[in-house]
């Protein structure tokens, strides 16, 4: 006889909180009012999520004995000191920009110690089904038309087209989820099927090219195709493109339109050559800001990873990564049943991929959705536990 570990199912029959009753309200508020704007570039969605943290440390004041919350304050400790060593407090957006980012990690401490996949499974039912429902009512009144185009839809509290196809890519990943998961009733997945339709069709009026790429490599994650799979996949395209770009065989047409390699070039040029400690922490907060020959004042790198780069510089593009690569070391680890497992990864697939085309986590009519996120990425909701017991 031998003590061993090994994994049994871990049947959750607690009712739910007071406090994770409301994060689900909280985030059907969001979904619905988050992108209304308040005053000095921010928003309504900042408010909310400043509530949601007050009230965790009401609920739990050990919160701030948590081991993440003083990593979170010595990151924003060191962004601050070395956007004073580049003068970044000259920035008119510093404050607005730093502060927001500090609400996205509050934010996501006040969830990750909270959540559980019950919350998550109410989430997947309840935003998808609200985003649609925004969605028929925008197209209805006319109000999502955006550039004079009836293929660039948004809905106006997403901030635009590409935010809203980020969005949309999350909820349709929701609904894969729902139809794909075993364990849900019938009637709740033909339900889903028609909702992941509905969102289907919208997300292809957004005319967003990162959000349709990130909801086809989810589609190869749910037809059983691993995730380091798909990123390898990912990076040979990306090599393979380069080569053929630097051959002349194809010339690249620009991102489509959107003026991206443009900023992306400009930025970049401007980090390149300036001085060494600019290399290292970057421009401070809300530094982006340029004025390209072919459009107006341009204030965001639309790329998440050229955004940290050009505000913290190396040591905040490092710390970005490594944040990255923790995440998805600690999903490859959890024990969970295999819809579950797709699920987070698509969720994880969406968000990296979607960083390298904008900076949705950054927008703020949207913060609310990287606490949500990050919050459920760090969290710990186990669908299987190890127990020592005595084993023949």
């Amino acid at each position: 006889m031998q003590n061993k570990f090994y994994l049994t199912p871990e049947i959750q029959k607690q009712n739910l909180t007071f406090f994770q009753i409301f994060i689900v309200i909280w985030s059907t508020s969001n979904i619905l009012f988050g992108g209304v704007p308040m005053t000095g570039g921010f928003y309504f969605n900042h408010i909310l999520i400043l509530l949601l943290f007050i009230i965790a440390v009401l609920v739990k004041p050990k919160i701030f004995a948590y081991k993440i919350f003083w990593l979170i304050v010595f990151v924003m400790f060191i962004f601050s000191t070395s956007s004073y060593l580049v003068d970044g407090f000259n920035n008119t957006r510093f404050f607005q920009e730093h502060f927001k980012l500090l609400l996205i990690l509050l934010g996501s401490l006040a969830i990750c110690n909270s959540v559980n996949w019950k919350i998550v499974n109410l989430l997947t039912i309840l935003l998808p089904s609200l985003l649609l429902t925004e969605a028929i009512v925008v197209s209805i009144y006319n109000l999502g038309f955006y550039y004079g185009n009836s293929m660039s839809f948004g809905i106006p509290v997403f901030g635009g087209p590409n935010t809203t196809g980020f969005v949309l890519s999350l909820a349709i990943c929701s609904s894969l989820y729902n139809v794909v998961n075993p364990e849900r009733s019938s009637s709740l997945r033909i339900f889903s099927c028609l909702l992941f339709f509905g969102l289907f069709l919208t997300l292809y009026n957004t005319n967003s090219d990162a959000a349709l790429i990130s909801t086809l490599l989810v589609f190869l994650r749910y037809i059983g195709l691993k995730l380091n799979k798909i990123f390898y996949i990912l990076f040979f395209i990306f090599i393979i493109s380069l080569l053929l770009i630097w051959s002349g065989y194809i010339i690249l047409p620009e991102l489509a339109g959107s003026g991206r390699l443009f900023i992306w070039a400009l930025l970049l040029s401007d980090y390149i050559f300036s001085s060494p400690i600019n290399w290292i922490f970057g421009f401070g907060p809300g530094g982006v800001n340029i004025e390209p020959d072919f459009t107006r004042l341009v204030q965001s790198a639309h790329s998440t990873y050229i955004e940290i780069l050009y505000s913290y510089g190396l040591f905040g593009l490092i710390i970005l990564v490594l944040s990255i690569n923790l995440i998805y070391k600690k999903i490859k680890k959890q024990y969970i049943s295999n819809s579950r497992q797709k699920f987070i990864d698509s969720i994880f697939l969406i968000t990296v991929v979607s960083f390298l085309f904008d900076t949705h986590f950054l927008t703020a009519h949207i913060s609310w959705i990287g606490s949500l996120i990050i919050g459920i990425s760090i969290s710990r909701m186990p669908f299987f536990k190890y127990i020592r017991e005595p084993r023949l």
